[in-house]
């Protein structure tokens, strides 16, 4: 979810300390800590607040775009289904936290038939 590289980085006790919002620890951290207050199985509803807690936003006054996350994926291996949306253009701006909101595609939904 959060194209953090596990395999140099695979116990987040040891993580480097950041303060940037989207760095891969930071956004690896509260990942981390959305799934451990969960129980059970996970509805797909639960998986995309986790999925929105990691998005990349654009940020007001930035003079690049450094993080944009393009879309988001949601795979059912039982099911052999995905889910994708793609981002389609930034939306309104949040005030307190100076990122744009983003918009997305209507979902569109594949199936493996074997």
């Amino acid at each position: 979810m959060t194209n953090h590289a596990q395999h140099k980085y695979p116990d987040s006790a040891k993580f480097p300390v950041e303060k940037d919002p989207y760095s891969t620890f930071t956004r690896y951290k509260k990942l981390e800590e959305f799934i451990k207050k969960q129980t059970g199985k996970f509805p797909l509803e639960t998986i995309k607040d986790g999925m929105q807690l990691v998005l990349g936003h654009g940020m007001k006054g930035a003079k690049e775009i450094r993080h944009r996350t393009f879309w988001t994926d949601v795979y059912d291996l039982t099911d052999r289904t995905v889910e994708v949306v793609f981002y389609l253009k930034d939306g309104t701006l949040d005030p307190k936290t100076g990122e744009y909101a983003l918009v997305f595609s209507k979902p569109f939904s594949f199936r493996l038939e074997v």
